[in-house]
């Protein structure tokens, strides 16, 4: 790429500097399939002769077996994977040094990374279905078991683990719809773009973008090669699901710990210390409380490498591959482990009931049976508030505490918790993930 405008090479620590070799390598299937739509492009623009667009896709499917097998040499000083498969195209037929025609490496590179996200979602959306699955599950495990609830750490009123527990698979519905959404903003045709001022050339751009199964043309070619929106919100969406997660499991640390001995975390997800034979340490609620930071980390990272960019592309863009790439990595890792320990997580249903004999936990139930009689809702919170002081300082449970504390629990969860609409809305996500596999599908694949 270098010959003719430069009569130097790069020195070795450029070289190794310029490289995205580390992380885009990892988008060659995306390369790959792009590069076949282009070439059956170019043979319909009359750029490529029948012959020449079979030798292409042929070279191209070669080098995607080689890359599969573990045979490829990627060579660093071509700085990237679309450079290094070009090559080696070009090794295995003259033809491919037609393949870049009516393409820059910035519209090629930013449809690679559109293609790998893709799939990436997909699969991603698939993991946290699962998850919801299993949270549901334990929820109907758990559906009568009663506990606290918690506000400021401090015990608040009596729920059901079942409904406890399903708290967390409505954020994780949450985290499905905004990866969901995001799709459309990703599944973007840009070939064609070239640099960013279009290419001189009439472009199937309708043609390849039905090859890739993709819902729409770039409109503007001058933002298409310079947009990363699509990788933001992506990190976005990962760095909120990593805070859900890291919410459950934080939770489940307190949970687990002897003050509590509400949950049981099983020994698959756990470990020991070094020096201390008793311990058992919730080290994967721990890790995936930790990762979070991982994720709001390479948000922020990317975001500050966007904000002062001018139109149209810049090599900063390079340093989006590093943040992209690590997150669908550890999202997925993060998701496979936080449904494992949730599948073998045992609740002790015998300490959460004992802690829902607290009767101060009746103390909205109190007010709002005097409410009911008639006594203003201020009136009724002050005389509460005065009786669970005195109780407290005497010992004793006060008069208007008498009732079980629970006593109001089943009429109140089942209003406030509807299992039957998660139900119906999680369904309707399956539904809507199995559509979105079957659109995908490459055509002529």
């Amino acid at each position: 790429m270098r010959k003719g405008r430069f009569t130097k090479e790069l020195t070795r620590e450029m070289s190794r500097f310029n490289s995205s070799l580390p992380y885009d390598r990892l988008l060659f299937e995306d390369d790959i399939a792009g590069s076949v739509v282009h070439a059956r492009a170019l043979r319909r623009m009359g750029i490529l002769s029948e012959k020449e667009e079979k030798e292409i896709v042929k070279a191209l499917e070669t080098v995607r077996g080689e890359i599969r097998d573990g045979k490829f040499a990627f060579r660093e000083e071509l700085e990237d994977v679309h450079m290094n498969i070009e090559a080696r195209c070009t090794e295995i037929t003259p033809s491919a040094k037609k393949l870049h025609t009516a393409r820059s490496r910035n519209d090629q590179v930013n449809l690679a990374m559109r293609l790998f996200l893709r799939r990436n979602l997909i699969s991603l959306m698939g993991l946290l279905l699962d998850l919801i699955e299993t949270l549901s599950k334990k929820s109907e495990e758990y559906g009568k078991a009663l506990v606290p609830s918690y506000t400021h750490l401090q015990r608040a009123q009596i729920i059901s683990a079942g409904m406890y527990l399903n708290s967390f698979a409505v954020m994780f519905m949450r985290d499905f719809d905004r990866f969901f959404d995001s799709f459309k903003r990703v599944n973007v045709m840009t070939l064609s773009s070239g640099t960013g001022a279009g290419v001189n050339y009439l472009y199937p751009a309708e043609f390849a973008k039905e090859m890739l199964a993709l819902d729409e043309v770039r409109v503007n070619s001058l933002d298409a090669v310079s947009d990363r929106d699509f990788i933001a919100e992506f990190l976005s969406n990962a760095a909120m699901t990593a805070v859900h997660f890291s919410r459950l499991a934080e939770d489940l640390c307190i949970w687990s710990s002897e003050e509590f001995s509400f949950a049981v975390i099983a020994e698959e997800y756990s470990s020991g210390s070094s020096i201390m034979p008793h311990k058992k340490n919730p080290d994967a609620a721990e890790l995936l409380r930790g990762k979070s930071g991982f994720f709001i980390g390479n948000l922020v990272s990317l975001l500050t490498v966007l904000k002062g960019l001018p139109l149209s592309y810049n090599k900063d863009l390079q340093e989006d591959k590093k943040p992209l790439v690590e997150s669908v990595e550890a999202l997925a890792l993060s998701l496979e482990v936080l449904k494992g320990m949730i599948a073998t997580t045992r609740f002790d249903r015998e300490k959460m009931r004992k802690a829902c004999e607290d009767w101060r936990l009746a103390g909205v139930d109190v007010v709002d049976r005097m409410v009911m009689e008639g006594i203003p809702l201020r009136v009724a919170h002050e005389r509460a508030g005065a009786a669970v002081r005195e109780g407290m300082e005497r010992g004793v449970i006060p008069e208007i505490f008498r009732e079980s504390a629970g006593a109001n629990a089943g009429k109140r969860i089942a209003a406030a918790y509807n299992k039957k609409k998660f139900n119906v809305e999680l369904a309707k996500r399956k539904r809507s993930w199995k559509r979105l596999q079957e659109k995908t599908r490459l055509k002529g694949f």
